[in-house]
């Protein structure tokens, strides 16, 4: 079959212009590589809680395991006091005040009688050089010589007896004023009584009575994989977000932590990971988050970390 004309013209344009192009491939500049589409990075994400940098401090009493019992609560929920305040009286410091009176006075008393000693041993030394210088005349029996010696032995014997009696007295007196001490419960900074689990009447033991934390620094304490703990660094920035709240509070890197162990926050996903390996990474936040989430101690939040 013969093949028609116009299909044979139509062919041959095609040939001519595939040749044209492949030539000019071969003879021009290259055309240019297919660049890759940039990657943009989100940071890192994580799960973190709302923490005073200072802590949150349980305090307890110092009585041993006896325990003691409190008689007063000098302080309120919410109230902002300075190191050394008493926060709570225990009912024996009554007693613990007398004692260290008692053992106050003990030292004044072995004093006293160490000034005496002092005195007579001075005597007595002096005696006892002049009935030395004397024994071998008419004048100063032995018997004489024997009792100035004796005189002088017993006031050296007193003397040492009356320096130990202030030793005793003083450490007793110590003793004393460390007791009189953990009769009260005192603020160890500057804080915020946050929450008191005890009060006037009650007996307590090894548990505690209050908890106490310096509001001033709030920390954001991020749950980090641990794999992209070599990502983070000190001064990154960070955004904290709360769930169910759309304002955004700035936060930044201060520290990461030095234990890997499973993460103790679980995100409300049920298809989110529940048994991770993390490492704690503490941000600080900046104001006015501080001011707006002081009163939200341990609430879990959300953390973007900037690359």
């Amino acid at each position: 079959m013969t093949p028609r004309p116009g299909l044979m013209s139509l062919a041959c344009i095609g040939l001519i212009v595939c040749g044209l192009t492949i030539s000019g491939r071969g003879v021009g500049a290259s055309a240019p590589a297919p660049q890759a589409a940039p990657t943009s990075s989100l940071g890192i994400g994580a799960i973190g809680r709302i923490e005073p940098r200072s802590r949150v401090l349980k305090l307890s009493h110092d009585q041993g395991p006896e325990g003691a019992r409190i008689d007063q609560v000098l302080v309120q929920e919410g109230q902002t006091v300075e190191p050394g305040t008493a926060l709570v009286i225990f009912s024996d410091r009554d007693r613990r005040q007398a004692e260290l009176a008692m053992a106050q006075a003990r030292v004044k008393t072995a004093q006293a009688r160490l000034a005496s000693y002092q005195s007579e041993k001075a005597d007595a030394d002096t005696d006892f050089k002049r009935y030395k210088s004397l024994v071998g005349s008419a004048t100063v029996s032995r018997a004489a010589y024997d009792r100035a010696l004796d005189r002088a032995n017993k006031a050296t014997a007193d003397l040492e007896a009356a320096r130990f009696e202030i030793e005793t007295a003083i450490a007793e007196t110590a003793l004393a004023e460390l007791k009189t001490k953990q009769s009260i419960l005192t603020a160890p900074f500057t804080g915020t009584v946050l929450k008191i689990h005890a009060w006037q009447g009650e007996r307590v033991g090894d548990q505690q009575i209050m908890e106490f934390a310096d509001l001033g620094q709030l920390d954001v304490v991020a749950e980090v994989y641990e794999n992209d703990l070599p990502r983070i660094s000190p001064g990154q920035k960070a955004e904290v977000r709360l769930p169910g709240i759309d304002r955004i509070y700035q936060a930044s890197v201060r520290e990461k932590g030095f234990l890997v162990r499973k993460n103790d926050l679980n995100d409300t996903d049920p298809l989110a990971d529940t048994d991770n390996r993390v490492v704690e990474v503490r941000l600080t936040i900046d104001q006015p988050g501080i001011t707006d989430l002081m009163h939200q101690i341990y609430r879990q939040v959300q953390v973007q970390i900037k690359p």
